[in-house]
């Protein structure tokens, strides 16, 4: 959600605009002014929104955090669940770590995990509802030796942005991500990066603009995402490794999806992924290219009067003179008996000139000796 400042006087910047109507959020709760005026210092940092913390406490419009290149303001209240580890083994490219109770522990909940000496934060690829949650190496951050960590150790978990049901996207903390901007208006000031929905379809804004009806491709550019309230995260190529939450975006074979429902190892496309931009259509042909230069001519057949015993070793035939043979050192050559061709030898050329060609022999058909070859 982009909130547009206006500045009045006597009042400070203390106007701002959301469109025609107030949407909903994605879990049923209705916009108020509570998630106004937080949204309002959040973007003139009267808000401060440190880095997410799985081990924190969040409290409804007035707490927030940044992940991801963005900052988020909580819209639900966020306490962590909470249990002791009783141990953590590293294999297979991910870390297990074993919990005395781990019925709330949820896939795609954030953790961190602590002695005080070590220390591990990542997100859960596998639980449900057993005291084991599995951690995939590709997000996961450690200090010290994680499977070192002191029995009873702490760990707690929460929810992580861009969760729709805890965190409300207020803008970017870094340049370049797209930003949810709720259903277009014509009386909104729209800026790059802006995303808006119309009749169904979402459109990301490439240029600044007021009361341009999308589509418009001066300004606006189709995103084929179904977007409710969210953020998207670009995850570049995807993984199977790789655990995904709802808003993360990934290529895969020239299209980018972005997951809808939280997974790990779906493979898109499939119902845990909407296409966000499908590979282009096929160009026009180019221009041909200029001709190359003439190659060596591929003389396979020649015949030579040498008067030769088959046998191994080198062995040396002379014709009439060539050019352009198109025979190198180390190309395999077969002189045969024209008569009865079961007579032959066989091996890599050891040298070659215009008028004769010399066969390393390693491979013999029959026996005698001959003067066509």
């Amino acid at each position: 959600m982009t909130v547009h400042l206006t500045q009045s006087a006597g009042y400070g910047f203390n106007k701002y605009q959301y469109g025609d109507n107030d949407p909903t959020i994605a879990t049923g709760l209705d916009w108020n002014q509570d998630a106004k005026d937080g949204l309002l210092q959040l973007a003139l940092g009267e808000m401060s929104a440190g880095a997410f913390n799985a081990a924190a406490s969040y409290a409804a419009f007035t707490a927030a955090c940044s992940l991801g290149g963005n900052n988020y303001l909580c819209i639900g209240a966020l306490v962590p669940v909470a249990s002791t580890v009783s141990s953590i083994t590293f294999g297979s490219g991910a870390y297990t770590i074993n919990v005395a109770s781990g019925l709330d522990f949820v896939n795609g909940m954030a953790i961190t995990a602590t002695d005080g000496t070590n220390t591990i934060t990542g997100t859960i690829a596998i639980s449900g509802g057993t005291n084991t949650l599995v951690l995939s190496t590709s997000g996961v951050t450690v200090s010290g030796t994680p499977t070192a960590m002191t029995a009873g150790s702490a760990i707690q978990g929460s929810w992580p942005p861009p969760n729709a049901a805890y965190w409300l996207l207020a803008g970017p903390s870094a340049a370049g991500t797209l930003i949810w901007c709720g259903t277009w208006s014509s009386r909104t000031a729209y800026l790059p990066g802006d995303v808006v929905l119309l009749s169904g379809t979402a459109y990301a804004c490439i240029a600044s603009n007021t009361n341009t009806t999308p589509p418009n491709s001066t300004y606006w550019t189709v995103l084929t995402v179904s977007v409710t309230q969210t953020g998207i995260n670009w995850r570049g190529p995807w993984s199977a490794s790789n655990s995904y939450a709802v808003g993360d975006a990934v290529g895969l074979n020239g299209t980018a999806y972005v997951a809808v429902a939280a997974n790990i190892n779906s493979t898109p496309p499939n119902s845990s992924w909407n296409v966000l931009a499908g590979s282009g259509a096929t160009g026009a042909a180019g221009s041909t290219g200029a001709a190359g230069a003439n190659g060596i001519s591929d003389v396979v057949a020649l015949n030579s009067t040498s008067s030769v015993t088959i046998g191994t070793g080198n062995q040396t035939f002379a014709f009439a003179s060539q050019s352009n043979l198109g025979w190198a050192v180390g190309t395999r050559l077969r002189a045969a008996y024209p008569t009865t061709p079961t007579n032959y030898m066989e091996g890599l050329v050891s040298a070659v000139s215009a008028t004769s060609v010399t066969i390393n022999v390693d491979t013999v058909g029959g026996s005698g000796t001959f003067t066509s070859w």
